[in-house]
C-alpha cells in the first residue's frame, strides 16, 4: 500500500473539496486555485504572483483563471457557508483555508 505525505494528503482534501463545489475541474484556474489554497503566503496579489511565476504566464491570468473555474461553484459556496454576498477570490480562498484547517 502507497504512503502519502501529509501535504499530498492535504491537496487530496482540497481537490475533493473543489470538485464537491462544482469548481471547473477541467479549467486551468482549478489547479491555480489548488495552489493557492496550499500556499502559506496571506496576500493575494503575491498568491496569484506565486502561481504565475510556478506556472510561466501571468499574473492577469492566473486572477482569470481562477475566476473563471469558480463561476459554476458559486451557488453552492453560498449555500455550504450560508452567504448571500458576492464573493470574490479572496473571500472563497479564505473560506475554503479556514475549513481545511479545521
Amino acid at each position: 500500500m502507497k504512503k502519502y505525505n501529509k501535504e499530498t494528503l492535504q491537496r487530496i482534501d482540497v481537490y475533493n473539496l473543489l470538485r464537491e463545489l462544482q469548481f471547473k475541474i477541467t479549467s486551468r484556474g482549478f489547479d491555480y486555485w489548488i495552489e493557492a489554497i496550499m500556499s502559506d503566503d496571506i496576500s493575494i496579489m503575491n498568491i496569484y504572483q506565486e502561481i504565475a511565476d510556478k506556472y510561466h504566464t501571468t499574473y492577469t491570468n492566473v486572477e482569470r483563471c481562477m475566476r473563471t473555474a469558480k463561476e459554476d461553484a458559486i451557488e453552492n459556496i453560498q449555500k455550504r457557508y450560508k452567504l448571500d454576498i458576492p464573493l470574490s477570490n479572496i473571500m472563497i480562498l479564505r473560506l475554503i483555508r479556514n475549513e481545511s484547517e479545521e
